[in-house]
């Protein structure tokens, strides 16, 4: 039997983070699992979770069980302003008690192609999988106001073409 998935949808970003807050807290107090793996993304509703999460559940929360997982990032150091891990790393991350082994960030400033497939394997290596597809307790991307997700935006449709090689 298939689990069912749920999708909530709020008004506005910032009634969407408190709910997204409050999950995370929730999971981390309600999960038997030791640990609880979330896939994240980058943009400006995941920066203001960051600072939620850092600034109202920074005590709260049980770093120690929790896992992040980037589901989109761009090929520059971790440093650079356009990395998702670095917002991530400045608004949260550096701020709270979390093993530096939790953190499992794609490594924009390497090669992409040997990087894809080290971050693959470190995929399969820590999650569990249904098929194919790994599973992650929560997945959280924002939508920009392009409509574009997970760093496709909408004149770069080719990139959901899985028989060639991505470009990009």
């Amino acid at each position: 039997m298939a689990e069912a998935t749920e999708v909530r949808i709020f008004k506005n970003p910032k009634k969407t983070v408190k709910a997204l807050a409050k999950e995370i807290f929730r999971l981390t107090k309600s999960s038997v699992q030791d640990s609880i793996h979330i896939l994240l993304s980058g943009g400006n509703t995941p920066a203001l979770l960051f600072q939620k999460l850092s600034s109202k559940y920074a005590a709260e929360i049980d770093w120690e069980r929790i896992h992040f997982w980037w589901g989109d990032e761009r090929c520059v150091l971790p440093d650079n302003q356009q990395s998702n891990f670095k917002s991530a790393n400045d608004l949260l991350l550096s701020l709270v008690a979390i093993p530096a082994e939790n953190i499992h960030r794609i490594k924009g400033e390497e090669i992409p192609e040997v990087e894809a497939n080290r971050y693959a394997d470190e995929i399969k290596i820590n999650l569990n999988f249904r098929g194919d597809s790994p599973v992650f307790d929560l997945v959280i991307l924002g939508l920009g106001d392009d409509g574009h997700t997970a760093s496709i935006f909408p004149d770069e449709l080719e990139l959901f073409d899985t028989t060639g090689r991505m470009t990009g």
